[in-house]
């Protein structure tokens, strides 16, 4: 499995430092679509230690329904222990990828009962370089800076 890059791994973390340890967080950024971070998961077991399971999405209502524009799953294994720098020991995986609006589900890294299987290493691949360039949007459209610190 491969992970995000240390710049991606940054901008997901300053996402997650801005939840203050609650399970879910959403930013209003006119004029784009709100962006939600939700904690879906923990206790999943990696070969790379202990993750919890993140959900990124961008989306809107329609007739009472929500409409999901682009909305990306990861797979976060947190080995620092105190050290905020080392990025080495941070592994960001996407594993899923969802939208309701062309009704596509993508899962390159299946979970069942709380451990991960065998995985489908193109689309995992493929889910990886989608979420590098998101990332890089969220931030270069300002989402980081609608939240005070």
């Amino acid at each position: 499995m491969k992970s995000l890059n240390n710049a991606s791994k940054k901008i997901f973390f300053k996402l997650i430092d801005i939840m203050y340890g609650s399970d879910c967080l959403e930013i209003e950024n006119k004029p784009f679509l709100n962006l939600v971070l939700e904690r879906i998961g923990r206790d999943i077991k990696t070969p790379h230690g202990t993750a919890e399971v993140y959900s990124l999405r961008h989306g809107y209502e329609q007739d009472e329904d929500l409409m999901i524009l682009l909305e990306m799953f990861f797979i976060i294994v947190d080995n620092r222990k105190g050290d905020a720098m080392a990025w080495a020991l941070v592994r960001i995986f996407p594993y899923k990828f969802h939208k309701t609006v062309s009704k596509i589900m993508q899962v390159g890294i299946p979970i069942e009962n709380g451990w991960l299987c065998e995985y489908d290493k193109g689309l995992q691949e493929g889910q990886l370089r989608a979420a590098d360039k998101w990332l890089k949007d969220i931030e270069r459209q300002g989402y980081l800076d609608e939240v005070p610190f």
